[in-house]
């Protein structure tokens, strides 16, 4: 790795690797760097939109797609797009992050993704990883400093 960069977070919606038929390829891909600590496969069931979620309710409820996700999200994030516009603007960072919203998410995403990891749940259960992103994020700014 260069200097200044200690690894990288490759985050996917798995719904779309799913629907695309490339599972294999995502499995092959985990098991080349699941011994590497610089790289961190980060997926989340069904597809981003339920991090977000997370935020603002707790549910483990099973969603079909990412459809069913977005529309549920938009109660609580009404002009939310999937566009690429949308996430270069910083306003829906800072409101993620206010009110303790993103360690609460967190702690929703930890907890949820352990339940799944320690029992047969159905194959529609939604998870996040996103929170092992923040967990290295931070371990990273520490390596720094």
């Amino acid at each position: 790795m260069e200097s200044g960069i200690n690894g990288i977070v490759y985050i996917t919606d798995y719904d779309t690797v799913i629907n695309q038929n490339k599972k294999h390829i995502f499995e092959n891909l985990r098991n080349n760097f699941k011994n590497d600590s610089r790289v961190l496969i980060c997926e989340t069931m069904p597809s981003i939109e339920f991090w977000f979620l997370l935020h603002f309710i707790n549910t483990t409820r099973s969603f079909k797609n990412a459809n069913e996700v977005f529309r549920l999200l938009k109660k609580y994030m009404p002009d939310y797009e999937k566009r690429k516009v949308w996430f270069e603007k910083p306003q829906w960072v800072k409101f993620l992050c206010k009110e303790n919203k993103i360690e609460i998410a967190h702690k929703r995403a930890k907890i949820i993704f352990h339940k799944k990891d320690n029992q047969s749940i159905d194959s529609h259960y939604p998870y996040t990883k996103i929170f092992m992103a923040i967990d290295k994020f931070k371990e990273w700014k520490n390596i720094k400093q």
